[in-house]
């Protein structure tokens, strides 16, 4: 979802700062630096996301897992986590830590990822 908004507000800048550019070029001869300055933030705010980090990471309680034909699951829409080729890990609480735990992982090809186990239990999922 951030990366989202900044390429949203990458793109209202880079347009926005090209159709004054011409407007000015167009009008008077000449490119003023206002709109130089416009395009120029808008291309860094696109090249933003690729440079931060922005994991999903939630707490699950039991009643979170849905039943499934083979057990329990947890369905996270790429739209929830927003990473373009996630990697899952899943921790398990126990007495107030958290431990890693394997359980059955499937990425869909839409990018949705299911988390599958046999047995519900309070977790946190970390998608990066």
């Amino acid at each position: 979802m951030k990366n989202q908004i900044l390429i949203l507000i990458c793109i209202i800048c880079v347009v926005s700062g090209s159709v004054l550019g011409i407007y000015q070029w167009l009008g008077e001869g000449k490119f003023s630096l206002i709109s130089l300055f416009i395009i120029l933030s808008g291309l860094i705010s696109g090249l933003i996301p690729f440079f931060i980090s922005s994991d999903y990471i939630k707490n699950y309680n039991r009643s979170d897992w849905q039943m499934s034909s083979e057990g329990y699951s947890i369905v996270i829409t790429k739209t929830k986590h927003g990473i373009r080729h996630p990697s899952t890990t899943v921790y398990k609480s126990e007495n107030g830590k958290y431990l890693k735990v394997v359980v059955q992982i499937d990425l869909q090809p839409n990018g949705d990822v299911i988390v599958s186990v046999n047995f519900p239990f309070d977790c946190k999922i970390v998608i990066n």
